[in-house]
């Protein structure tokens, strides 16, 4: 069983916050965009420990900045994932989101559809202008 959230971003739109474990901790686990992620991170996971991680300085967080503005221009689409062991509790709040483990980045091909370029020049000759936000 997980634990329901009553949180924000990701965990609002249903994705479980919490997994039990046999330790009797939870394991509070959160994705979203690299930049509000990394905010919440203080270590980074390395090797195969069970949960341990190493401290993670500014020149980490740039490290890890760097590499995901890479797989973004190589087109992918990146969201981080990172977590922390907890208490058990029924509900956890943006406050428990705090001195996580940056875990690593899931990266999703998102192209284009082939009538982007099509309805974009429509809408420029109309006197339109197109905005992407992220």
């Amino acid at each position: 069983p997980c634990v329901a959230p009553p949180g924000r971003g990701p965990q609002a739109r249903g994705a479980p916050p919490a997994l039990p474990r046999p330790s009797a901790t939870h394991l509070l686990i959160c994705k979203g965009a690299v930049e509000e992620m990394l905010a919440c991170c203080v270590q980074v996971k390395t090797g195969n420990d069970e949960c341990e991680g190493v401290a993670l300085d500014e020149a980490g967080l740039q490290e890890l900045r760097n590499a995901a503005q890479t797989l973004n221009e190589d087109g992918l689409r990146v969201i981080a994932l990172c977590y922390k062991e907890c208490p058990p509790q029924p509900q956890y709040s943006v406050e428990d989101e705090q001195g996580m483990t940056f875990f690593g980045y899931l990266c999703f091909l998102d192209p284009p559809k082939e009538d982007t370029m099509e309805a974009i020049a429509a809408l420029r000759d109309k006197g339109g202008d197109v905005k992407v936000l992220t």
